[in-house]
């Protein structure tokens, strides 16, 4: 392997990871920093679609609603225990209510943060493997 595979595997990598958190870790990192709490309710869920959850809350007197998968979030009451009605912890952006999320926002960013680095490693490895069949002509 050489450093040049290595280094353009390297920017490859870094680039689809910075887009990968642009895309999925912005919202949760923002929510988590500047992120302020409210009370809101479950609307409905589908369970068959990755355990999604739709819920609404209001921000003075605008009624706003959401949706997250795999839960609630931490803080919240477990996906098993929801039914419409259900009050949860919502996050929101005060200069855009619309941008929230369910739960302990840290804890979605952690977990982002987690994938999105997982992400770059698949990525580096794959591009590293493309350029060496590459330049040995096993492409």
């Amino acid at each position: 392997m050489n450093s040049r595979d290595v280094l353009i595997g390297f920017v490859i990598a870094a680039a689809g990871a910075g887009l990968f958190w642009t895309v999925n870790g912005s919202r949760a990192s923002e929510l988590s920093r500047h992120g302020r709490g409210t009370l809101g309710r479950v609307d409905s869920l589908k369970p068959d679609q990755h355990r999604s959850v739709f819920y609404s809350f209001r921000v003075g007197p605008v009624e706003y609603a959401g949706s997250a998968q795999g839960g609630a979030g931490l803080g919240n009451p477990p996906f098993a225990s929801l039914k419409p009605g259900t009050p949860v912890r919502v996050v929101y952006s005060p200069t855009n209510p619309q941008r929230s999320g369910l739960g302990d926002q840290q804890a979605d960013t952690q977990n982002e943060a987690v994938f999105v680095g997982l992400v770059f490693l698949a990525l580096w490895y794959a591009a590293i493997r493309v350029l060496r069949q590459r330049r040995t002509g096993q492409a």
